[in-house]
């Protein structure tokens, strides 16, 4: 490879590495119509200088106020360095179930390295409706071919009974 060809890989990659920047996508819920009997999660993304460094879906803060769900998870971030390359990774986080109404949802991340440090990732707008119970319907205890066996087997019973008497 010829001096000029290294220089210019060199200088692309110095080009290249000073575009990187907080890749976060914005939080969405599942499912994405909730009802009141649905267990809500948020879902989000993330790559290249940011990153979440919790241990599961329930390793969040979660605050219901009113109709505001604030969800507050652990991260670093790091778009200031030349040279940020974390996967892409989505990450889901419970909710619970929520009952009927209009809500947000806010998505903060608390920094590992400066836990006093809160940022808001993303909104969402999102509405929780109730569920129609379907009409009762009658169920037969048992069928017809089952109330003429047992009537059969009852008579069977009394007319072995009266021969032994």
């Amino acid at each position: 490879m010829g001096a000029t060809r290294k220089l210019s890989l060199a200088f692309f990659i110095v080009v290249y590495c000073q575009f990187a920047h907080a890749a976060i996508s914005p939080p969405s819920i599942e499912p994405t119509a909730p009802t009141t009997v649905d267990f809500i999660r948020t879902r989000i993304t993330t790559a290249v200088c940011d990153t979440f460094t919790t241990l599961g879906s329930t390793d969040r803060e979660l605050v219901v106020t009113g109709n505001v769900v604030a969800v507050t998870v652990r991260g670093s971030s790091f778009d200031d360095q030349a040279l940020c390359n974390f996967p892409v990774r989505t990450y889901l986080y419970d909710i619970g179930n929520l009952a009927l109404g209009n809500y947000r949802l806010a998505l903060y991340r608390r920094f590992a390295l400066d836990p006093a440090r809160v940022d808001l990732v993303g909104t969402t707008n999102f509405t929780v409706s109730g569920i129609s119970t379907p009409l009762a319907t009658q169920v037969p205890a048992t069928s017809t071919f089952a109330i003429a066996s047992l009537c059969g087997l009852m008579l069977l019973a009394v007319f072995r009974t009266r021969k032994w008497s």
